[in-house]
């Protein structure tokens, strides 16, 4: 269900969110006229305007909170897979140091990786795909490095450009967007439940109070689904894809 949902376009998303929270909503909303209509609190507007002011406030800071953390991870996520291939044209710049004859394997296996690459789903983890092209690029560069075990600058040079596409892999496939906590939800949905409940209790019953919790909801629902598609940075219209470094990944096959 949670990869159908993301196949969607990301106003679709926030449209699911946005008329389930509603739906939802008003279904306790219903539940609580049916539980509790023999019991009613004296309506006081000043209490009233304040309990339910404050459910949606926390509601809503809750949401902001987590969507701006979701957009930072995004932001981050992005920074890392441009890292990533900052890395690879360093393995490219590092020939101009060796033979020609060395420059040569370092190219191949390069342009394995980056073919291999190109016919993935990278930089979206798990990334199994490409596995086998970078661990042959690793093995290359340690046999050079091993070769040039006498020539400081060159050895050093490797050393570096080894070490920094090998993190930046690393960072990468550990940054894999995952899905929001269930604490998250759990959290989410009491607040709420609070919200629809005080607004019962609190509010006049008519259509016109139902048609501004309807608003309400939808305001919420909005934030939520925002939440949902910043929470997964490789998926959804937003996400980060290949497309966009495509030009950068095919000019490093260019001799």
């Amino acid at each position: 269900m949670t990869d159908a949902l993301y196949r969607q376009s990301d106003f679709t998303i926030i449209l699911i969110s946005m008329f389930s929270l509603v739906a939802v909503g008003h279904l306790l909303y219903g539940f609580c006229r049916l539980c509790f209509s023999r019991f009613r609190v004296k309506e006081e507007p000043y209490y009233g305007v304040t309990i339910i002011g404050t459910a949606l406030s926390l509601t809503a800071l809750l949401l902001i909170f987590t969507l701006m953390q979701a957009m930072g991870i995004v932001t981050q996520t992005h920074k890392m897979v441009v890292t990533e291939v900052e890395s690879l044209y360093k393995v490219k710049s590092s020939c101009l140091l060796v033979s020609s004859e060395d420059c040569k394997t370092i190219t191949n296996a390069l342009d394995h990786y980056v073919r291999s690459i190109l016919s993935s789903d990278w930089p979206k983890p798990p990334d199994h795909d490409t596995q086998g092209s970078y661990e042959s690029l690793v093995v290359c560069l340690r046999d050079l490095i091993r070769k040039h075990a006498s020539d400081t600058v060159v050895r050093q040079n490797l050393l570096v450009t080894m070490d920094s596409m090998i993190k930046a892999r690393h960072e990468r496939m550990l940054n894999t967007g995952k899905e929001i906590p269930k604490a998250f939800f759990g959290a989410t949905f009491c607040l709420l439940t609070s919200f629809v409940i005080f607004f019962y209790f609190l509010a006049p019953q008519n259509g016109f109070s139902q048609l501004v919790l309807a608003f309400l909801l939808s305001f919420i629902g909005t934030l939520l689904g925002l939440v949902i598609v910043y929470d997964h940075p490789y998926d959804g219209d937003s996400g980060i894809t290949q497309a966009e470094f495509l030009p950068t990944l095919q000019a490093l096959l260019k001799n």
